[in-house]
This record gives structure tokens, C-alpha cells and sequence, in this order.
């Protein structure tokens, strides 16, 4: 976001895998990079780089023979250093 206060906070995820789909779920497997910049001018500036393996579940709901899903939910669990 940014703010007249002279802060600034700038992120960036990624993610890979491959999604196996069991029924109305999605299991996905991925290895996820992601990346931080945050800025304020009474505490400097602070950059992260983390990367690592995670897993996502989604459930997808409200499915008939005649129409699409019209909604989902998602779990996702990542270890990144």
C-alpha cells in the first residue's frame, strides 16, 4: 500500500506444481518463491527473498450435470525460508 506517511510495502508470490484432481477437490503440490520490499522513512528499508515446498487443497462446490462449479474454497499450507 501506499500512504502519505512515506511508506511503502511491495510483494511478489510464485508458485509451480502440478494439480491432481480427486472428485470435487484439487490437491496441488508446488514449490513457491516469493518477495518483499516494505519502506518507511522512520525504520528504512527491509528486503526478504523465501523460497520452499507447499501443498494446496481446494474444494470446489455447487457442481451439477448442466452447470459449473459456481464456487471454491482453498487451503494452502508452505514452509519457506
Amino acid at each position: 500500500y501506499l500512504t502519505d506517511r512515506g511508506e511503502l510495502f511491495a510483494s511478489f508470490e510464485g508458485r509451480i506444481g502440478q494439480s491432481y484432481r480427486i472428485h470435487d477437490w484439487v490437491l496441488t503440490p508446488h514449490v513457491v518463491g516469493a518477495a518483499a520490499h516494505n519502506h518507511s522513512d522512520s525504520s528504512g528499508s527491509r528486503d526478504s527473498v523465501e523460497y520452499g515446498p507447499g501443498i494446496s487443497a481446494k474444494y470446489w462446490f455447487a457442481e451439477s450435470a448442466t452447470r459449473a462449479s459456481t464456487g471454491s474454497a482453498e487451503l494452502i499450507f508452505q514452509w519457506r525460508e
